[in-house]
C-alpha cells in the first residue's frame, strides 16, 4: 500500500508537469491562438544513485530520484498578446482574453479542480487597478517572467534558465533585437544578474502592455526536474562575465555553509547548534543574503562542499565546479527536491539529511556522526 507521501508525490508529477500553457477562461486550451516553436531535442537524464545518498526519514526524495526525459525546448508565440501592469508575476493574455499561465497546475489534493497563481479576489483587484493605467503598445517582446519572480531560486531557474531558450530563437532567427520583458519591483539581486550578464534592451512592466508578437519561452524544468543543458548554459554564462570582470581571490575555504538565522521562512530553532557542528567539521559560515551576487559567484567556485537548510541560498551550487552538497531538512518537505535533482543534474554528489522527527539532542549527535562519516569521503573534490 502506498503512503500518502508517495500519492502525493505521484499527483504533483502527474498534475504540475503539463506539456504546454493552458488558459482558464470561457474558451478551451486548444482554442488559444498560439504558435509553438520547437527547439533542439529531448534530453535524458538518469541519476547516478551511487552519487546520491538520503537519509531514510527522507522518504520522498528517494521518489523524485529517477530518470526523467525532459521535452524538447519550446516557446510560444502570441499574437497581440496583452499583460497587466505593477506585478512581480505577471499574467499573460491572448488576443481574445484568455489568461494564459505558465505553471497553471491541478491541485493534487482537490481532484479535478484547476487552480492558478491568482486567487479570485487578487486576479480581481489586478484588472481593476489596471483599469486606471495605460496601455503601452509594442511591436514585440519575449517575456522573462514567471511565478515567484522575486525568490533568489525562481529568479536565477525559472527566469535566466529561460536565457538558453531565448538565444536558440535568436540562433534560428526568431527574434532579433526583441527587448525582454520583465517584472517591475525585481529585487536588487536580479538587477544585479541582468546587470552582469549585459542582457540587451530590457523593458520593465511599469505600465500595462499590448504586444503584437509575443514570445514565451518554456521553462528550463518540469515540477522538480532540471534540464542539465540549460543550467550549464545558465552557469557558463554567469561564471565567464564574473571571471572577465577581474581576477578571482583565491579560495579561503572550500567548505561553505550557509546561514539561515536571518531568514523569514523555515528559519530551524536549532540552527545555532547545527552552525557550531559545520565549524567543527572544517566549515565557514556564510550569509549569502548579505553578499553581492558577484561574490557569491566567486565563493562558490571555489567551494568543494556546500550544506545548509533547504532554502534558495542552496541554488549557488550551480556554480561549484562540481557540487558537492550536504541539504538538511527542518520539516518533512522531502517533495522539494530542487536541489537534489541540480546536484545530480550537474554530475555532483548530494546527501539529504531529516533534522526533525527526533529531540534536538538525537538530531545534532547524528548530524556529527555523519559528517564524520561522509566528509572523508567527500575529499579530496572528484576532478573537475
Amino acid at each position: 500500500m502506498k503512503s500518502p507521501l508517495a500519492h502525493l508525490n505521484e499527483a504533483i508529477a502527474a498534475h504540475q508537469a503539463l506539456p504546454l500553457e493552458l488558459a482558464i477562461s470561457r474558451r478551451s486550451a486548444s482554442e488559444l491562438k498560439y504558435t509553438v516553436h520547437t527547439l533542439g531535442e529531448a534530453e535524458l537524464h538518469t541519476p547516478n544513485a551511487g552519487d546520491i545518498d538520503i537519509d531514510e526519514h527522507l522518504p520522498g526524495l528517494r521518489w523524485w530520484r529517477r530518470p526523467h526525459l525532459h521535452d524538447a525546448r519550446y516557446s510560444l508565440q502570441l499574437e497581440n498578446a496583452s499583460i497587466p501592469a505593477g506585478s512581480i508575476n505577471p499574467a499573460t493574455f491572448d488576443r481574445d482574453g484568455c489568461l494564459v499561465a505558465e505553471s497553471l497546475v491541478q491541485n493534487p489534493l482537490q481532484r479535478g479542480r484547476l487552480t492558478t497563481i491568482y486567487s479570485p479576489l487578487a486576479f480581481g483587484k489586478k484588472r481593476l487597478r489596471n483599469c486606471l493605467k495605460r496601455w503601452t503598445v509594442i511591436d514585440e517582446g519575449l517575456l522573462l517572467a514567471t511565478q515567484f519572480s522575486s525568490n533568489y531560486y525562481h529568479f536565477l531557474i525559472d527566469i535566466l534558465g529561460k536565457l538558453e531558450t531565448a538565444a536558440m530563437l535568436a540562433r534560428m532567427g526568431l527574434v532579433r533585437d526583441v527587448p525582454l520583458l520583465m517584472p517591475a519591483g525585481l529585487p536588487g539581486f536580479a538587477r544585479h544578474y541582468i546587470e552582469l550578464l549585459d542582457l540587451g534592451p530590457v523593458q520593465y512592466l511599469h505600465d500595462k502592455i499590448r504586444v503584437r508578437k509575443l514570445h514565451l519561452p518554456a521553462l528550463c524544468r518540469t515540477v522538480n526536474f532540471h534540464r542539465p543543458s540549460s543550467v550549464r548554459y545558465l552557469r557558463d554564462s554567469i561564471v565567464a562575465r564574473v571571471q572577465a570582470a577581474g581576477p578571482i581571490p583565491p579560495p579561503t575555504h572550500d567548505r561553505i555553509y550557509i546561514s539561515r538565522q536571518d531568514a523569514r521562512a523555515r528559519a530551524n530553532p536549532a540552527e545555532a547548534e547545527v552552525e557550531t557542528i559545520f565549524k567543527r567539521h572544517g566549515f565557514a559560515v556564510v550569509n549569502m543574503s548579505r553578499l553581492p551576487v558577484r561574490e557569491q559567484v566567486q565563493l562558490m567556485l571555489g567551494c568543494r562542499v556546500l550544506a545548509g537548510f533547504h532554502g534558495a541560498g542552496l541554488t549557488n551550487l550551480i556554480f561549484m565546479p562540481v557540487p558537492q552538497v550536504f541539504e538538511l531538512f527542518g520539516a518533512p518537505h522531502d517533495f522539494l527536491s530542487f536541489y537534489m535533482n541540480l546536484t545530480s543534474g550537474l554530475g555532483g554528489r548530494y546527501r539529504g539529511f531529516a533534522a526533525y522527527d527526533t529531540d534536538t539532542a538525537t538530531m545534532l549527535r547524528r548530524l556529527d556522526d555523519l559528517l564524520g562519516a561522509t566528509l572523508p569521503l567527500w575529499n579530496p573534490a572528484r576532478a573537475d
